[in-house]
């Protein structure tokens, strides 16, 4: 029968005082059963398990972090895909820097908005020619 916690950070559930059953969203029940946060073991992770000793990270703090697919480790997306903020996934991009437009999933920089971005020399807020900066954004 499961017993109401008290002092026992981030627990739910007890089997006794000194052992937590089911912790707090954010926590999981280490090996010694005692809540542990979740960050202590993957900063950037909000929800998480621990099941025969294994960590296991269920959600990752916001959209703008992603769990890396060979661990399940979260991380940045930045990491996956270059100027990206926010990610569905470690392989789409929802949002990106500022100058560059989501295409296919990716982020890549956008010519004649006036933002020198990638492989842009230049970017004058248009892409005429003769102007001094090419309609490819280059000099």
């Amino acid at each position: 029968m499961a017993l109401p916690c008290s002092g026992m950070t981030g627990c739910l559930e007890c089997s006794s005082i000194l052992y937590c059953t089911r912790c707090q969203i954010g926590y999981f029940v280490n090996t010694v059963n005692v809540c542990t946060l979740c960050s202590t073991i993957d900063i950037f992770c909000a929800k998480c398990s621990m099941v025969a000793g294994t960590f296991t990270c269920i959600a990752c703090l916001s959209s703008a972090y992603t769990k890396r697919p060979s661990d399940g480790v979260c991380l940045p997306c930045n990491v996956f895909k270059t100027n990206c903020l926010t990610c569905f996934s470690s392989t789409i991009c929802l949002t990106c820097a500022s100058g560059y437009i989501v295409t296919a999933g990716s982020c890549h920089s956008v010519c004649g908005n006036s933002i020198v971005t990638g492989t842009e020399t230049c970017d004058d807020g248009n892409v005429v020619n003769g102007d001094g900066c090419s309609s490819v954004c280059s000099i």
